[in-house]
């Protein structure tokens, strides 16, 4: 009885040993190459981390750096000009830096107005009767911009609309000699109406932002932009180097991805093979 057991139970397990063998060379062959990508990984996010995350005075200029370099390709692909692209936003960041706005609201007004079809050498000087309006009304510079960007486009009702929460009456609007019908309608041309709104802009506001600027929370704004722009210069040449780094990681990832799918199909295998000597 020993001897017939001791058969029987070799012979049952001679059908896994082969199967098992396969997986387990598989996968020490696969953990092999998990374990150096995992050595490579491990190092290259200390490089990283050291850039990127250990610390805010690292992480902090590289995000901002990296979202400038975002804001210079948006402006790009309005401007459909590189340099023109740049020189805009270099005007819009000296605007933050010299007014109580900070550099991304600043940006976000200057993509509404081009995207309105406002040509970008007149964006600052149109920010400039903007910021006066959103700092004397306390109102957000981006809703401002975008009302001025809808008068450009033609879009009245809506635009006159909105310019009475600003603080501009239809009272102001006929005064500045805007005309229109009895029914409300303007009847004249979007440049009429973009001079008029900005000749009331500056009879009523203007000065705006020179007085919000000598507030507490203004000064800290501007103290707050030049801060900003400071970190994005100290974080552009680490997110250049990081660039590479992260180049690099990604090339060994897609050169080991053949290997990975390898690995898997033979461990897959070994154990379709055991499963079916088992169930047999």
């Amino acid at each position: 009885m020993a001897n017939a057991l001791s058969y029987t139970l070799g012979l049952a397990t001679a059908g896994f040993t082969g199967p098992l063998s396969s997986a387990k060379t598989a996968m020490g062959s696969f953990l092999g190459v998990m374990s150096n990508l995992g050595n490579i990984t491990t190092g290259i996010s200390s490089a990283i981390g050291l850039a990127k995350g250990l610390a805010d005075a690292l992480s902090t200029p590289v995000t901002m750096a990296a979202d400038m370099e975002d804001l210079n390709m948006s402006f790009r692909s309005l401007l459909k000009d590189g340099g023109a692209a740049r020189s805009l936003v270099a005007d819009l960041v000296k605007f933050a830096d010299v007014t109580p706005f900070e550099p991304k609201p600043v940006a976000e007004a200057g993509k509404q107005l081009l995207a309105f079809g406002v040509a970008a050498k007149d964006i600052i000087p149109m920010l400039g009767d903007i910021g006066d309006l959103s700092a004397a009304m306390n109102k957000p510079l981006n809703e401002v911009a975008d009302t001025f960007g809808r008068l450009k486009a033609g879009q009245f009702g809506e635009a006159f609309e909105r310019m009475r929460s600003f603080g501009i009456s239809s009272e102001d609007l006929v005064g500045a000699g805007l005309e229109f019908d009895k029914s409300g309608s303007f009847q004249g041309t979007a440049a009429s109406a973009m001079e008029a709104v900005r000749g009331i802009i500056r009879r009523k506001f203007g000065g705006g932002m020179n007085d919000l600027a000598g507030t507490f929370n203004g000064l800290f704004s501007t103290m707050t932009g030049y801060w900003d722009a400071l970190k994005v210069k100290f974080g552009e040449p680490i997110m250049v180097s990081l660039k590479s780094v992260i180049g690099d990681m990604t090339g060994m990832v897609q050169e080991w991805t053949p290997q990975a799918a390898a690995f898997g199909a033979a461990i897959g295998q070994a154990i379709s093979g055991t499963s079916r000597r088992s169930g047999g």
